[in-house]
C-alpha cells in the first residue's frame, strides 16, 4: 500500500524526508540535493504542486501551455522530468553491474554520455548540473 503524501513541498521547504525544513532551491543548487528531488519526482505518491515545484527548481522544461501548476488530478512526473532520473539510475546500476570490467564500463560511461547529449539536444536545455555530475 503506498500512502499518499500531502504538500511535501510547502513555502519552497520539504516537509518530509531526510532533508525536511530545507528550501528545494538550496538542494537544487548541490549535486546530492538534486539527486533527491529527482529520487522525489519519481515517487508515484509525490503532490502535484510539490512537483510543479521541484520541476521550476530543477530547472525542467514544462509542456507547452503547461506553465502553470498542475491540477489536483495530475499522477506523476512527466517523462521530460523523470528522462534524467531514468539515466542516472541506468548509469548507475551499469556501473554497479560492470565495475569489474574496464572496457564495459568505458562503454557505459560512452553510454550516459551519448544520453545525457541526446536529452539536451532533444530538449533544447543543459542537463541539469552539469554533465560531469549527472550521470
Amino acid at each position: 500500500m503506498v500512502l499518499r503524501q500531502s504538500a511535501a513541498v510547502h513555502g519552497g521547504r520539504l516537509r518530509i524526508g531526510k532533508h525536511r525544513g530545507r528550501l528545494v532551491e538550496d538542494l537544487a543548487a548541490t549535486r546530492d540535493g538534486r539527486s533527491y528531488l529527482l529520487w522525489l519526482l519519481s515517487q508515484d505518491w509525490l503532490d502535484p504542486h510539490s512537483q510543479f515545484e521541484i520541476e521550476q527548481h530543477l530547472d525542467v522544461d514544462q509542456p507547452d501551455g503547461t506553465d502553470d501548476a498542475p491540477d489536483d488530478g495530475d499522477d506523476g512526473p512527466s517523462a521530460a522530468t523523470a528522462f534524467p532520473f531514468v539515466v542516472w539510475r541506468w548509469a548507475n546500476g551499469m556501473r554497479a553491474t560492470y565495475a569489474d570490467d574496464p572496457f564495459a564500463l568505458s562503454v557505459v560511461e560512452d553510454g550516459a554520455a551519448r544520453l545525457r547529449d541526446l536529452c539536451s539536444e532533444v530538449t533544447g536545455r543543459p542537463w541539469p548540473g552539469g554533465a560531469e555530475d549527472a550521470a
